[in-house]
């Protein structure tokens, strides 16, 4: 008859071999197709799924746990480079601060110089007469002297400014008087930049 008509509907035969992940299952229509050794080899094969399957679970939690430990280490190099940042920023604050209390010092005593002679000279100018009584004309030595005297003032008096504009712009620069994170203008930043390498 008909070889098809005439198959078992249900197995005649069947292996069940469990391993760590679940189960193999092997069946035949032949009531007599599995041997002993045929049950040996299942359980190898199935050890084996098993072992590789156990790898490649390890593999991904390595896989997961290098991709962890690569964040983490990207995340310190950031965390690093802040802080060598902050360092340097908290030692250019010192740096300019020690800078302005120095040259303030000195600054100041020059200032009160500058004004001291200059109250002077202009005693001394009410003091000496403009004109030679005898010929009744201007007197041009003192004249020198006291128009170069005034040049020296307005050279010493510029110099000073320059000088106060620099610690200004210092101290603007590094940001001493103000808070961590504040409403800042951009323009005073530049200029005052700019003050420090205006001689380039």
């Amino acid at each position: 008859g008909d070889p098809v008509s005439q198959t078992p509907s249900t197995p005649r035969s069947w292996i069940n071999v469990p391993f760590s992940h679940g189960r193999i299952s092997v069946h035949s229509f032949d009531p007599d197709r599995f041997l002993p050794q045929d049950m040996q080899l299942i359980e190898i094969f199935a050890d084996a799924v098993s072992l590789a399957y156990t790898r490649f679970l390890d593999f991904r939690h390595l896989e997961a746990q290098n991709a962890e430990l690569q964040d983490a280490y990207r995340q310190l190099k950031e965390t690093q480079a802040e802080l060598i940042q902050a360092e340097k920023m908290a030692s250019l604050g010192e740096l300019v601060a020690g800078v302005a209390h120095e040259i303030n010092t000195p600054l100041g005593a020059i200032k009160s110089s500058i004004d001291t002679a200059r109250r002077g000279m202009n005693r001394v100018k009410q003091l000496v007469p403009d004109q030679h009584p005898e010929s009744g004309q201007e007197n041009p030595a003192s004249d020198r002297i006291f128009s170069r005297m005034d040049q020296l003032h307005h050279i010493v008096q510029q110099a000073v400014d320059r000088m106060d504009i620099i610690v200004a712009s210092l101290l603007k620069f590094a940001r001493l008087d103000s808070p961590d994170l504040d409403m800042v203008d951009i323009h005073e930043g530049i200029e005052s930049t700019l003050v420090l390498v205006g001689h380039e």
